[in-house]
């Protein structure tokens, strides 16, 4: 086997009856297997926003809306036109999942694993995906997902969320963010000017920001993060940019980043608009 291939997902005889009932070709099939439990999951959804979940012998019906299905069409378009097909995980790595998507529309198949197992940096379109597909799922449970993602170094700790993962232009998304130093550490680090926010908030949306509740200092520049305490951040973000895929970065400290958080966010136009 060579490099940049991945063993052909076998499925099993409980999923078979999802494939071989439709009527109509889907408008993916989404795999991912694996784990320290053995995981077993698929997704199909049809072109209408019917979808099907199974998991661990359950079966769960919903619907995917408007906006995620042209979400899911813009990102997998751009894993099609990156030439993305898959990827191998590291020698010796165990306990990592297997991601599979076929994309029936464009007879297009792409497959990965996890990022912390890939041997090769997983691109973003690829990460995106991964986020678009957990959130389609939780439409078709009827669950809550929340768009987050958390990253540290050897001294702190930074957790970033968004209220979604799929918007229009113009809509004001909530921004949350967490920084803490891990146990025993203090941080220190200077701001541009006494009254900066503690975090700097970007995108290449052309999102504009608004702080409403931010860590900053009232007089000095230098700013210290004790053991047991953080920092907890909240801004609004309206939406400025055009119809695609687009990241929302926060950097701490503010102009001078030791870690640096990125949330993907897919602006869309109603299918057929």
């Amino acid at each position: 086997m060579g490099p940049g291939t991945i063993l052909p997902l076998v499925v099993t005889s409980g999923l078979v009856p999802i494939i071989s009932s439709l009527r109509e070709p889907p408008f993916l099939v989404y795999y991912r297997r694996g784990g320290v439990s053995g995981l077993i999951e698929n997704l199909v959804i049809y072109t209408d926003g019917r979808g099907i979940y199974r998991r661990d012998g359950e079966e769960f019906r919903g619907e995917v809306t408007d906006e995620t299905m042209s979400a899911l069409e813009v990102v997998l378009n751009r894993v099609s036109e990156r030439g993305f097909t898959e990827v191998s995980p590291k020698a010796g790595i165990e306990d990592y999942l297997h991601h599979e998507v076929i994309y029936s529309r464009r007879g297009e198949r792409f497959a990965w694993v996890d990022e912390w197992a890939s041997e090769v940096e997983l691109p973003p379109e690829v990460l995106a995906l991964t986020s678009l597909l957990d959130y389609a799922i939780s439409q078709v449970r009827g669950e809550r997902w929340v768009n987050r993602v958390e990253v540290s170094t050897a001294y702190l700790v930074m957790r970033a969320s968004l209220d979604r993962i799929v918007a229009r232009r113009g809509d004001s998304l909530s921004l949350r963010v967490s920084v803490a130093p891990k146990l025993g550490v203090e941080v220190s680090y200077t701001l541009p000017d006494p009254h900066h926010p503690d975090v700097e908030i970007g995108s290449d949306a052309g999102a504009s920001v608004k702080f409403l509740r931010s860590e900053a200092r009232t007089s000095g520049d230098a700013r210290r993060l004790l053991p047991r305490e953080g920092l907890d951040i909240e801004a609004s973000m309206t939406l400025e940019g055009e119809e695609g895929l687009h990241w929302i970065t926060v950097h701490f400290p503010a102009r001078a980043p030791s870690v640096e958080a990125s949330l993907p966010i897919v602006i869309v136009r109603s299918r057929g608009g």
